[in-house]
């Protein structure tokens, strides 16, 4: 579900992947996603995020932070649930129609668990922390005809 207007948007998504071998299941990955943002006065935009999601975690390769290539459903050593809040906060920006651009800061909150114990892979060992956070700065630049929004659905407007 997707609603856009005059300053703002809103969607709602969920999503399922179910893989089977045979008339065995193997694996089952959900998520869900609700993000929107809100013009505010003179142009300032803030934007949200919330995502609980279940990823896939596959084997690594000699660093935690690689995977093995190419991937392989045989790859897949465990399942890691997300928990992501993000909040972004856009300023008006400059420029002319065809090219324009407009800084923003953002930040995150990511909370990842193993689903199942032992794990084969643990979140905590990966990221060294049970909770994860991230601060993002730049600039938006748009060129030629482009939609405003958060995340990267968007209905014409």
């Amino acid at each position: 579900m997707s609603t856009t207007g005059p300053g703002r948007y809103l969607l709602l998504e969920y999503a399922r992947t179910r893989e089977f071998s045979g008339p065995i299941q193997a694996f089952d990955f959900d998520s869900w996603l609700a993000e929107g943002s809100v013009t505010l006065p003179r142009g300032f935009a803030i934007s949200s995020r919330l995502e609980r999601t279940i990823r896939p975690e596959e084997e690594r390769a000699t660093s935690f932070f690689r995977t093995v290539r190419p991937l392989h459903d045989f790859n897949i050593i465990g399942r890691t649930r997300w928990w992501n809040t993000t909040v972004a906060l856009t300023a008006p920006g400059g420029g002319n129609e065809w090219l324009t651009g407009r800084p923003f800061i953002e930040v995150g909150y990511h909370v990842p668990r193993a689903t199942r114990r032992p794990a084969a892979l643990d979140p905590v060992e990966l990221f060294g922390a049970r909770q994860v956070w991230m601060v993002s700065a730049g600039v938006r630049v748009h060129a030629g005809q482009m939609r405003s929004r958060f995340g990267r659905y968007a209905q014409p407007q």
